[in-house]
């Protein structure tokens, strides 16, 4: 993958500006993300909550998993190069079993913003549709370079994942409790297929605390 998106992306877009490191971590068993943005965004309005997890992802078997974070790298070009503009997600993850590839936005926000809703400024469409319209456009902007399309079509399960955490100060003691309750039931329940997209991907919703398993 490295190969892929520093070398060959640039080289097939004729892009001449390149990106020289890709931030890549291994993970070999259980891991967890936070949304960056969003824990800062608490932390300056002094709105801790003590557990700045926003999506938990498992493993089956021996399976290793590659977490690119890949918004960097995608806007140091969006700044250059139009065709890049509008493409943008926190990570794109990858099993080394050839099973899933994942691009995978998050955000800790109360629903009522996930959701469309109304503004000043009139309708809105929500974190959730616009996380999918960015999504789509990296999907669009990686399957355009063949050698990628071909790294990308050798994975049997392709996924936009939308991970969204429900702040925690929005969330009252009794439904904490029954959230802590069901975690084991709400990894089947609160992963759901929302819709295709293009090139063989899902968009899935993935909500706090369920699992995401490679």
């Amino acid at each position: 993958m490295d190969k892929l998106l520093l070398d060959i992306l640039p080289a097939y877009k004729g892009w001449k500006r390149h990106v020289s490191f890709l931030a890549v971590e291994k993970h070999s068993e259980p891991f967890s993300l936070r949304d960056a943005v969003a824990c800062d965004r608490c932390g300056e309005r002094n709105r801790h909550c003590g557990n700045e997890e926003v999506a938990r992802f498992s493993m089956t078997g021996d399976n290793e998993v590659m977490s690119v974070a890949i918004e960097e790298y995608l806007m140091a070009y969006a700044k250059h190069y139009q065709k890049a503009q509008g493409c943008k997600c926190d990570y794109l993850h990858y099993d080394n079993g050839g099973t899933h590839l994942v691009l995978n936005e998050l955000t800790c926000s109360q629903e009522k913003y996930v959701n469309p809703y109304l503004n000043q400024k009139g309708r809105q469409d929500g974190k959730r549709i616009h996380a999918m319209k960015q999504m789509d456009n990296v999907v669009n902007l990686l399957m355009e370079v063949p050698d990628i399309a071909a790294f990308v079509s050798g994975f049997t399960e392709k996924h936009c994942l939308f991970s969204w955490r429900i702040p925690e100060r929005n969330v009252n003691v009794a439904e904490r409790a029954m959230n802590a309750f069901m975690a084991p039931q709400r990894n089947v329940a609160n992963i759901t297929i929302m819709n295709p997209m293009n090139s063989g991907f899902l968009f899935v919703q993935q909500i706090y605390p369920c699992e995401y398993r490679f």
